[in-house]
């Protein structure tokens, strides 16, 4: 459930990531051979050389870039804004470099309110995702400077805040007009927030949607037992949910609370050690007796090697997981 400013970020700075003491070396070492540049100039026009000066807020290197023929990262605003240069943004403005559409929207995130002021007050631009951006990284005064001057709500701005457990960011957009995203809860949950959790069920009613599916995968017990006890319904992805993460106690909880049960669950656990010991030990899974011939072989016990259920499983063991859930290794099945 990972939101797209999230990814989006991840992307933008993939390519910057070089530390300040790095640009230093790199600078000292192109001055040390001054008399032959040439030899240097591959690293000066790499591709997004002036987004690592940005980076790490290095004008002297991004000025020694340019000069040996450095071409503009795209992004380089951007990255700026991001990490709060507000000198290096100022320098860029007397220059050729272009402006990008989520200068605002990183400057937000990063929670830096004066180059955010910078860059509206003085060059102008799109605000995009910024107040989405603020919400996410919890910086209520960069919210509110966005929202105060211009800057649209999104569909997903409230789950921004919920997911990254910024309750003061999601008060402030439930009491202004912002629309309230139906996944707010799962993302409350998802991020194992409890206290957004809580306040966005019992103050704002928000649907519960998939809220016990996000708990159950990457949320905390808590969150799962509090949507659960509140009227949160189960279906059958959240104890593959539970699975899929290793998450045993999660998964004890949903079963012991009659969550329904899918063979997708145990056909894809593969290396997850926990988990199939749990699923393949009767006493700990007493509803083992509900299921089905063919349900059985699925869930690791002994029964007819025929049956496709079994085929699959078999194909999904590997030889570390056997002694785990107490098999015998049997090299004609594995």
């Amino acid at each position: 459930m990972t939101s797209p400013f999230a990814r989006k970020e991840r992307a933008l700075f993939r390519d910057c990531r070089t530390t300040k003491r790095f640009l230093e070396l790199m600078l000292q070492l192109a001055k040390q051979i001054e008399a032959n540049k040439t030899g240097f100039r591959w690293f000066a026009q790499m591709r997004d050389t002036t987004g690592r000066a940005a980076y790490a807020g290095h004008l002297e290197y991004l000025k020694y870039a340019l000069e040996n023929g450095a071409e503009w990262y795209p992004e380089t605003t951007a990255v700026a804004a991001r990490f709060g240069h507000l000198e290096f943004l100022k320098y860029l403005r007397t220059t050729d470099c272009p402006w990008s559409n989520y200068t605002k929207g990183m400057a937000a995130r990063g929670g830096h309110l004066d180059c955010l002021k910078y860059v509206h007050e003085e060059v102008g631009g799109p605000w995009k995702t910024a107040a989405t951006e603020a919400a996410a990284g919890g910086h209520l005064e960069c919210l509110k400077y966005a929202h105060e001057n211009g800057c649209p709500w999104s569909k997903n701005t409230t789950s921004a805040a919920a997911e990254n457990g910024h309750l003061d960011c999601l008060k402030y957009l439930l009491t202004t007009d912002c629309p309230l995203s139906e996944s707010s809860k799962s993302s409350a949950a998802w991020g194992g927030h409890l206290d957004c959790l809580k306040y966005l069920h019992e103050v704002v009613g928000a649907p519960w949607k998939r809220t016990a599916d996000a708990a159950a995968c990457n949320g905390t017990l808590e969150c799962l037992k509090y949507a659960y006890e509140n009227g949160c319904p189960w279906n059958k992805k959240t104890l593959f949910a539970t699975a899929l993460r290793n998450h045993v106690g999660y998964l004890a909880y949903a079963v012991d609370k009659d969550c329904p049960w899918s063979i997708d669950v145990s056909l894809r656990v593969r290396n997850k050690v926990e988990i199939l010991s749990f699923i393949c030990n009767p006493l700990k899974y007493s509803k083992a007796n509900e299921l089905s011939t063919e349900d059985l072989p699925a869930l690791g016990y002994e029964s007819d090697d025929s049956t496709s259920a079994y085929s699959e499983w078999n194909e999904l063991l590997t030889e570390e997981d056997l002694p785990a859930i107490g098999y015998e290794s049997d090299d004609s099945t594995i």
